[in-house]
């Protein structure tokens, strides 16, 4: 009779254990999370207040910190192999690789130091560059491409961290030139469910969208709101019907036709699109109501772009945005240009 006491405790406490494997393996949650703890500083060694980190894992979970004031951050994630990345006002991005991180398990020391931002170069095109010049064709050769693919460049969307899954979802490229007339982009832009927006004017942005951040004067890491005289942001609302809105000294659609400045095409099997848009100096609008003149050559700037894609649970008449994606880093542009990246408006040859 003892024997078969002890045996039944026994396959109770077995019973117990495998069901507490199989909550475990069901709710990850509930499993021992690691912790990743490093510090972020500069060029020169000091420390670097709230740099924006991000883990992620070979299925873009996505995990991310603020640094503290002295530079150090902390971010729990379950147990697996991360790529660790760090962005601050300012600086370029580091990266650590193949982190493995165990159950329960404290890694500290995931140090990383970041470089000071050089100003990324929007080439001068030597001559206009009609709307059907892509993103491919020679007219933009010599202009260096903006990739919007990393799960560190996920601002928008990421308190569920399984929901962005990879570029298939959201993701874009990008080259940007300039001339005396306009700043001209090519893009080639994935979206899940493409032409979804069916907002006007000041909300465009809440579906399928494209955001440009422009600053016509030298990039100011000390500059969080709009100079309006400086400082503009134009997006382009791509639903059934694109349409454009500009914030910055007026807010106002912008004194141009959209259809004479955008032209899209579609990808194949309804993955995106391929566009173009020129950006006229003369529809940025000082808070007089003039418009600017092109820069000089070879002047200081600050240049952002945004993609973002709609959330496709919501009634389509109601369409709101789920993902924002950024280059270079900050989902707070639209008020606060220091997160923008420094460029340099160049005639110089590549």
């Amino acid at each position: 009779m003892q024997r078969m006491h002890v045996l039944a405790s026994a396959l109770r406490r077995q019973t117990a254990s495998t069901l507490l494997l199989a909550l475990l393996a069901a709710c990850p949650a509930l499993a021992a999370n690691g912790t990743l703890k490093g510090t972020v500083k500069d060029a020169a060694g000091a420390v670097l207040p709230q740099a924006w980190v991000t883990a992620s894992d070979a299925s873009n979970h996505i995990y991310n910190a603020m640094t503290e004031d002295d530079g150090t951050y902390s971010i729990d994630a379950p147990a697996g192999t991360y790529s660790i990345t760090a962005i601050a006002i300012g600086h370029d991005v580091a990266s650590l690789t193949g982190v493995q991180l165990a159950d329960g398990q404290t890694l500290d020391k995931q140090d990383l130091q970041l470089k000071a931002a050089t100003p990324f170069a929007i080439r001068k095109a030597a001559a206009a560059i009609p709307l059907n010049a892509g993103i491919d064709s020679p007219s933009f050769a010599d202009a260096p491409e903006i990739k919007i693919d990393q799960p560190y460049q996920v601002t928008v969307g990421i308190n569920t961290p399984a929901d962005w899954a990879g570029p298939k979802v959201l993701s874009g490229r990008f080259r940007v030139k300039y001339d005396a007339t306009a700043i001209y982009v090519a893009g080639d832009v994935t979206w899940a469910h493409p032409h979804v927006n069916s907002h006007t004017d000041s909300n465009v942005w809440q579906g399928d969208g494209l955001e440009f951040y422009i600053q016509n004067d030298a990039f100011d890491p000390n500059r969080t709101a709009y100079d309006n005289d400086h400082n503009w942001q134009l997006i382009v609302g791509d639903g059934a019907t694109p349409a454009w809105w500009i914030y910055g000294g007026i807010q106002d659609r912008p004194k141009a036709t959209l259809g004479e400045n955008f032209m899209e095409t579609d990808k194949p099997n309804n993955t995106g699109i391929l566009f173009r848009l020129n950006i006229p100096w003369a529809i940025l609008l000082k808070e007089d109501g003039t418009p600017i003149s092109a820069p000089a050559d070879e002047a200081l700037g600050a240049f952002g772009i945004a993609i973002d894609s709609v959330d496709i649970n919501q009634d389509v008449t109601e369409s709101v945005r789920q993902f924002q994606m950024n280059w270079p880093m900050s989902n707070t542009n639209w008020q606060n240009p220091s997160g923008m990246q420094p460029v340099v408006f160049t005639a110089k040859a590549p």
